[in-house]
């Protein structure tokens, strides 16, 4: 039931983000925009958006995948069980709910924390490389241009 309705959740959320990016995939300035910002600065936003459009597709679709599987091959459960050994590891009795459940909240976070694939930070790193791409490696990393503090193009 649980795992129904989210996936639900997900084709319906899946839905709206790809009408938003066909949206996305407009190229004329709205005209509400004209005036306000340049064609160019509008260029540069809507490949930005793009971009984090189509790696929050990907991103979508992985949670869903590692949420599914974490429901349908019980690692909760699994993950309860492990955490009362880890109370009985650490010298306390394992009946004890209040120290059973903070192991399990503890054991879960970290791993969360571990798993955790945050987006905004991932899609800046996308934009900063495509961005920054007109250094090329050899420049970025070679002996003249980390000895003085400017940057030359390649021409």
């Amino acid at each position: 039931m649980v795992s129904g309705f989210m996936i639900l959740v997900y084709f319906f959320e899946t839905y709206l983000d790809l009408r938003q990016h066909a949206a996305l995939k407009l190229t004329t300035l709205p005209k509400t925009l004209v005036g306000v910002i340049s064609q160019e600065k509008f260029e540069k936003s809507r490949a930005y958006s793009l971009d984090k459009s189509h790696f929050n597709f990907v991103h979508e679709l992985v949670t869903i995948l590692l949420d599914s599987a974490i429901l349908f091959y019980g690692i909760l459960p699994w993950f309860w069980k492990k955490s009362g050994s880890f109370v009985v590891l650490a010298g306390f009795n394992e009946e004890n709910e209040i120290l059973h459940t903070l192991a399990f909240l503890a054991g879960v976070m970290i791993w969360s924390q571990s798993m955790h694939i945050d987006i905004n930070d991932f899609q800046f790193q996308i934009y900063f490389l495509k961005e920054v791409s007109w250094l090329g490696l050899v420049s970025l990393y070679s002996r003249d241009s980390l000895a003085d503090d400017t940057v030359h193009r390649p021409s």
